[in-house]
């Protein structure tokens, strides 16, 4: 816990008081397949979390290493994490993992160029993932979305972000509802070679957004 206590053989989920202010740098290892914040695991989306959930999950301030751990979901993980930074050099093990649905929901994260090494060539859902993060604005046109059918609001006020998403591979994409909502700073990007043959539903797609080349719709 960085505070001289370890604990070992936790199976669960585990809490931890400290009994002093100040920065602590919290180690895990083991199996540990997911993180969350503030989300509950009964349906509720992070749009409503508690207020000292909200407290608790702004107090996590710094990732410098993600290690070797294999993730099995990122569901509302940093949500509400409002002083995030990202430092680390390393990349997270994804390949299980199938949703990152609000990942980074309301988070005060910017990103580093790091991200755009992530392999998310197993996803399927990324709805949300940046929604609300209003300082986001790392690459990510590395990314292989190849697999994914869900990228509903996964912009959505992003006001920052403007990063290329020109490479993106939406082959497989069904939901692009509001994708680029109200990204104020999405300015000049030309989407129009993104494959779109199997979107159902692409309402405001960018409405909201700067000026850009929407893809041709079916």
């Amino acid at each position: 816990w960085g505070d001289g206590v370890v604990d070992t053989g936790v199976t669960g989920a585990k809490t931890h008081t400290y009994s002093g202010a100040g920065d602590k740098t919290v180690k895990i290892s083991g199996t540990f397949p997911t993180f969350k914040t503030v989300a509950r695991d009964d349906g509720v989306s992070a749009y409503l979390p508690s207020d000292d959930n909200k407290s608790n999950a702004a107090k996590l301030k710094k990732i410098t290493q993600w290690g070797d751990i294999t993730w099995s979901s990122f569901d509302k993980s940093f949500a509400w994490t409002t002083s995030l930074k990202i430092t680390a050099t390393d990349t997270p093990d994804l390949r299980n993992v199938r949703s990152v649905y609000s990942m980074f929901y309301r988070s005060g994260l910017a990103g580093n160029p790091y991200m755009n090494d992530w392999d998310m060539s197993n996803l399927h859902n990324l709805e949300q993932m940046f929604c609300h993060a209003e300082k986001f604005n790392a690459p990510v046109n590395n990314w292989d979305i190849s697999n994914a059918t869900n990228i509903l609001s996964v912009f959505y006020n992003a006001n920052t972000f403007n990063q290329k998403v020109d490479k993106w591979n939406t082959q497989n994409v069904t939901t692009m509802k509001t994708s680029f909502y109200s990204t104020t700073a999405f300015t000049n990007h030309d989407l129009s070679g993104w494959d779109v043959r199997k979107v159902t539903n692409h309402t405001n797609f960018m409405a909201g957004s700067g000026a850009n080349t929407e893809p041709s719709w079916p």
